[in-house]
């Protein structure tokens, strides 16, 4: 067994731990004409695991509707065959039952030998 295959069941392991399934909500800006347009797609269910990863930190944002909180204060570990994505041009969401709804923040690929062995996830949980 390669390092690469022991890395992947490691993080299969910790993820059964505390399982969480979700859907992630993904909304793209594409270019459309002279423009951009936003385009949903609801991507397969996933497992992951949700953890907390360092103190609350809690962001009062104010925007048109009202004000928002966002809360840093929870990652997760998907495995390599997730596909989960940050960036300027895109956004993933999602829902979890009893903690809330998340916003992707970053993605760090973890890699093994220049393969991909799972993600860490940073998360904003806003309300």
């Amino acid at each position: 067994m390669s390092l690469l295959e022991t890395r992947r069941r490691m993080l299969t392991f910790s993820i059964q731990q505390n399982p969480a399934t979700i859907t992630i909500h993904r909304t793209e800006k594409v270019r459309q004409g002279g423009g951009f347009a936003e385009v949903k797609t609801p991507l397969d269910p996933i497992t992951v695991r949700i953890f907390q990863q360092k103190d609350n930190v809690v962001r009062v944002i104010s925007d048109v509707s009202g004000l928002k909180e966002k809360v840093t204060d929870l990652g997760m570990l998907a495995d390599h065959n997730a596909d989960i994505r940050d960036g300027p041009n895109v956004r993933d969401e999602f829902d979890v039952p009893g903690l809330g709804h998340f916003v992707v923040a970053s993605v760090t690929r973890m890699l093994q030998s220049g393969e991909v062995v799972g993600y860490q996830v940073d998360l904003e949980r806003e309300s």
